[in-house]
């Protein structure tokens, strides 16, 4: 969807990532999935000046993935074996590499990749949250930029946009909402003209229960203090019952 209606909203990220590619310096974009990373690291790809570059997608086998970066540096790979295909790989220099899912890697692939540090520059997309210890060992050291939800005005924007391009006949209001700043649902929406049940709940339509629990929760106080002047042992237990039931009740809609 990006490539018909630009990366809106990311225009500072661009910048950032543009001046590191052009000065040589690696980066790791991070972030859910659906959030856009393959779509910057792609733009990325397209803007590189180095006419020396490859688009590499790590959740492919490791055959795949090495097939795809011989090709792509121009390796010949007739009548050669997984091991001459390496050592011509790590033979090369002066290539920027992009790997997307970075976080699907298998082993043999991270080792490779470990190796092709010192010889090509590498940037990733991988996402955010607990990662295996060697692709942790992969990105020390490397600049990261975390790609954070859109806000709604961006929103509004590509979805106002991208249902005339895609003719789709779900409102802008009810996509926006629904996807809550993540363009990779948006484009889902958009594209299969649907929103999952679980999602259909608009953010305008849901009840602001805060105030409510705060009403309650200054009731029971004011129940345990009660209790507690007039000596009754029973209204005090009761009021502090009510006030932790009140505080789990608080933190379980908080999730919901």
């Amino acid at each position: 969807m990006w490539k018909d209606i630009g990366l809106i909203g990311r225009d500072r990220l661009l910048s950032k990532i543009h001046s590191r590619i052009k000065s040589g310096n690696p980066f790791v974009l991070i972030g859910e999935p659906g959030i856009g990373k393959s779509a910057v690291l792609q733009w990325g790809y397209e803007h590189d000046p180095n006419p020396n570059r490859a688009m590499i997608v790590c959740s492919k086998s490791y055959a795949d993935v090495l097939k795809d970066m011989c090709d792509q540096i121009g390796i010949d790979r007739t009548k050669k074996s997984t091991a001459d295909l390496e050592r011509e790989l790590l033979s090369n220099t002066g290539y920027t590499i992009y790997l997307d899912d970075l976080h699907r890697a298998t082993p043999k692939l991270v080792d490779l990749i470990k190796a092709l540090r010192d010889r090509h520059l590498l940037c990733y997309a991988c996402r955010n949250g607990k990662l295996k210890e060697n692709i942790r060992q992969v990105l020390w050291g490397v600049e990261s930029f975390e790609l954070n939800k859109l806000d709604r005005k961006n929103s509004m924007r590509i979805v106002s946009l991208a249902v005339v391009k895609f003719a789709c006949k779900i409102p802008v209001s009810q996509i926006v909402s629904a996807a809550s700043g993540v363009p990779g649902k948006m484009y889902s929406y958009i594209t299969t003209g649907s929103i999952p049940r679980e999602d259909t709940r608009m953010k305008s339509e849901e009840i602001d229960i805060a105030p409510v629990l705060l009403i309650g929760l200054f009731c029971v106080v004011m129940f345990r203090y009660i209790g507690r002047s007039v000596n009754a042992t029973d209204l005090t237990m009761i009021g502090y019952g009510a006030m932790i039931l009140t505080i789990v009740v608080r933190g379980i809609l908080s999730k919901g």
